[in-house]
């Protein structure tokens, strides 16, 4: 441990799974980056991982998990969607933060420690003098805490309109199975598509290792039927008090009977029910895609955009 003028302290390989989970979950929006499951799958598939908790008189005040990989002659430590403060934090208390991972984490050789704060604010590090390698990311978070009839007053009127229009036609929704067999179909489609589409995310096949690790509430999923056929399905990840919409696929019947406004609005009244208290749509692309961002947006949620990726270390001015 090494204490700063701030009085933070940094302890480096310390939490266990349940301390870390204790404290991941006090945090209202709980990037799934940083859940302790998260880093285990990173480790189930050859990569590396060291977990600091920050804390203030003894008290875990954020949370750093950093993923590293291994490239010819480089090592890449990035802070994915952190670090993770459990408690508000001003300018300086995020410099000091970050200051103190620059100085004290543990990796070794020719690497780039990097940090994505999930912040949209970035005073913390103007004031470091960081220099941002990678532009800010886009998501958008949705609260689940008001009411059900607060929630659909919220939407989009011509969302609201499309998911009118599924809940009188022929679409059935029901909860998926939570036995990676019976979500496999959707995990297959999800392959398909990006294929199809060119585009990439966290890769459908660690979804069963990321549940084994975490247990079988952590993956819900639903699926539409027309008649006997399927026409469409979602998949969603929990993790701390969080949920992130992961898969979403559609056919072209479920597509013209509106399936994604009835799947996605079935989905966030389970997330309800179990608890979950913010769902974090899983990043959108006004560019690239264009049509799945309008989507996500006509949920009335609030867009993020996080500051980009900082590099910490080495030091570049």
């Amino acid at each position: 441990m090494g204490r700063e003028r701030n009085s933070l302290d940094i302890a480096w390989e310390g939490a266990t799974a349940k301390s870390w989970n204790a404290s991941y979950s006090e945090a209202l929006y709980a990037p799934l980056q940083q859940s302790f499951a998260f880093g285990e799958v990173i480790r189930r598939h050859k990569g590396r991982v060291r977990r600091a908790v920050i804390a203030r008189q003894g008290t875990p005040v954020a949370l750093a998990q950093v993923a590293i990989r291994r490239l010819p002659g480089l090592q890449l430590a990035t802070i994915i969607m952190g670090p993770l403060w459990l408690v508000p934090a001003d300018t300086d208390m995020r410099a000091d933060a970050l200051k103190l991972l620059q100085r004290t984490c543990p990796v070794k050789g020719l690497t780039l420690l990097m940090a994505m704060p999930p912040e949209a604010e970035e005073s913390a590090e103007q004031m470091l003098r960081l220099r941002r390698i990678v532009s800010p990311y886009h998501t958008i978070l949705l609260d689940l805490r008001p009411d059900e009839e607060t929630l659909r007053g919220a939407l989009d009127g011509k969302w609201r309109n499309r998911l009118n229009v599924a809940e009188r036609g022929e679409l059935r929704v029901t909860p998926l199975g939570r036995r990676p067999e019976q979500y496999a179909w959707l995990l297959q489609r999800e392959v398909e598509q990006r294929r199809a589409r060119g585009y990439r995310a966290l890769s459908p096949g660690l979804v069963p290792t990321l549940q084994e690790l975490a247990g079988k509430e952590s993956v819900l999923g639903v699926e539409a039927k027309l008649g006997g056929d399927r026409a469409g399905g979602m998949l969603f990840l929990r993790h701390g008090s969080t949920a992130t919409y992961h898969i979403g696929w559609s056919s072209p019947d479920g597509r013209e009977e509106n399936a994604s406004n009835l799947l996605l609005w079935q989905a966030i009244r389970l997330l309800k029910k179990k608890g979950v208290a913010t769902l974090d749509l899983g990043g959108v692309d006004t560019d690239h895609a264009p049509g799945l961002a309008h989507f996500k947006l006509g949920l009335g949620g609030r867009p993020l955009s996080q500051s980009g990726t900082w590099l910490l270390r080495p030091k570049l001015f």
